[in-house]
């Protein structure tokens, strides 16, 4: 579950993220599955730069494993790519990284009276290295709120909507 507060027209934004979650997967005898003991509770608060277009965003509270910690995030927007770095500290130790945001073409490829058939909006992808350590790992759940809002904020400091 997701629940962001994003006035369009504030650089504040929060955010809520919960879920409960156990471990699953297939082997050739079947399928394995533990109890729903995984709990994933995370706040987060972003404040947007107009100019340069850049977001701080600082996130924490409990990952996946019961492990505990902050993240910070700096990430820059151009006009359909966004870059962005981050450094984050757990009780499982402490990592860095950077992320990418780039359109995938061509958007909405086929629209009928009762389907539409379109690509994804974007490729996103993220880069954290932590040895084998369980450091700071959440769903992975295609896009989050503020990742998806951003762009309309953007518009709007702009004078489009």
């Amino acid at each position: 579950m997701q629940y962001r507060h994003d006035d369009l027209k504030s650089p504040w934004s929060v955010g809520l993220e919960a879920g409960l979650t156990g471990i699953y997967y297939y082997t050739d005898g079947g399928i394995y599955a533990s109890p729903l003991d995984q709990l994933l509770l995370l706040a987060d608060a972003a404040y947007r730069l107009s100019r340069p277009d850049i977001t701080i965003k600082l996130s924490g509270g409990q990952y996946l494993h019961k492990d505990r910690g902050v993240r910070l995030d700096l990430v820059r927007q151009f006009t359909n790519v966004e870059v962005g770095v981050y450094a984050m500290k757990t009780i499982n130790g402490a990592t860095a990284g950077f992320n990418f945001a780039i359109p995938i073409p061509p958007g909405k490829i086929f629209q009928g009276k009762k389907a539409r058939f379109r690509t994804t909006d974007e490729f996103r992808w993220e880069y954290f290295y932590t040895r084998g350590f369980k450091i700071g790992e959440r769903y992975r759940t295609g896009y989050q709120l503020d990742q998806k809002l951003r762009q309309y904020h953007t518009q709007y400091l702009n004078g489009q909507k």
